[in-house]
């Protein structure tokens, strides 16, 4: 295993709690995510909206912002995430329920989940959630996250003139118009009505390259979602992101690089490998450091030996 092992794999691979097995049997990417009101509830925008007025406010701490993850397959659906955020506050998720767009991203947070065999998350129901963790890893977020609203198009590559549909959607969601003294054919004339919303960033997924640059000439300035350094990475991105997500669910402060006692990693590893278990499948053997790990925990063990 890695030294860097992550909180959340290790969750899995040693549940020490009711709710870790049951989510370890179950294999969810958020499992402490739930249909309940800690989670699930309608919020007021007002003190987002009115601290974006403030032209002193931070736009780090509170604001609105856009996140978006392109599809243009049968099976990958195209999702528009509007979501306000409150650094200030302490972390959590909240996702609308009555918006009926946000009722599917719920639903795909509850059945996201990891492959069996191999250490990554399956590419089903993951449309939602990574236009989620695009938001909050592109900003640092880590106080209180709420996506009010969000828009879902299936079969999106079928539909006639699909970019220019879905570019015209955003605005008018966002309670922009077109003056009745512009073009209304230009996608690049809507302007924010009277209750018009502004937001602060817009960020998308960076290999629609095409789609960002086309709706950047549409007045809507997504821009690709930045890589993070190796450093901050745990085993991949996408495992940096959920984890970066878990940590609001779990409302527990965020750390870029969460590790797990070294020691107590190679005392659960070699107890798995005396019960004859290898971690994903891979075949491994103990190393002297595991040994030592085993001696100072107490362990006794003999070469060769296995529990059964």
């Amino acid at each position: 295993m890695s030294d860097d092992l992550d909180e959340i794999t290790f969750t899995r691979e040693f549940p020490n709690t009711f709710l870790d097995c049951f989510a370890a049997l179950e294999g969810r990417v958020y499992p402490r995510f739930g249909m309940t009101k800690r989670y699930c509830r309608e919020l007021p925008m007002s003190p987002f909206t009115e601290a974006m007025k403030d032209p002193d406010n931070d736009r780090n701490k509170v604001g609105l912002m856009r996140s978006m993850d392109v599809g243009f397959s049968g099976s990958h659906r195209w999702v528009i995430l509007w979501i306000a955020y409150n650094n200030a506050e302490p972390p959590q998720l909240v996702i609308n329920p009555n918006d009926p767009g946000c009722e599917q991203l719920i639903e795909e947070m509850l059945v996201y989940a990891w492959e069996k065999k191999n250490d990554k998350p399956k590419k089903e129901h993951d449309h939602g959630p990574d236009a989620l963790r695009y938001a909050v890893t592109s900003n640092h977020l880590t106080g209180l996250v709420y996506v009010y609203r969000a828009h879902y198009y299936e079969n999106a590559f079928k539909m006639d003139k699909a970019q220019e549909r879905v570019a015209r959607d955003i605005h008018e969601v966002s309670g922009w118009e077109i003056p009745p003294d512009r073009d209304a054919n230009d996608i690049a004339n809507y302007e924010p009505a009277a209750f018009g919303e502004q937001f602060y960033d817009n960020v998308c997924d960076r290999a629609a390259k095409g789609v960002i640059n086309l709706f950047n000439g549409w007045g809507l300035p997504f821009r690709p979602h930045p890589q993070p350094e190796k450093a901050l990475q745990i085993n991949s991105e996408v495992k940096w992101g959920i984890n970066h997500v878990n940590a609001l669910i779990t409302s527990s402060a965020w750390i870029d690089a969460p590790k797990v006692d070294r020691q107590e990693q190679l005392v659960q590893e070699a107890i798995r490998w005396m019960q004859g278990k290898t971690p994903n499948g891979r075949r491994w053997a103990l190393t002297a450091e595991h040994e030592e790990a085993l001696r100072r925990a107490g362990i006794e063990y003999g070469q060769g030996q296995r529990m059964g």
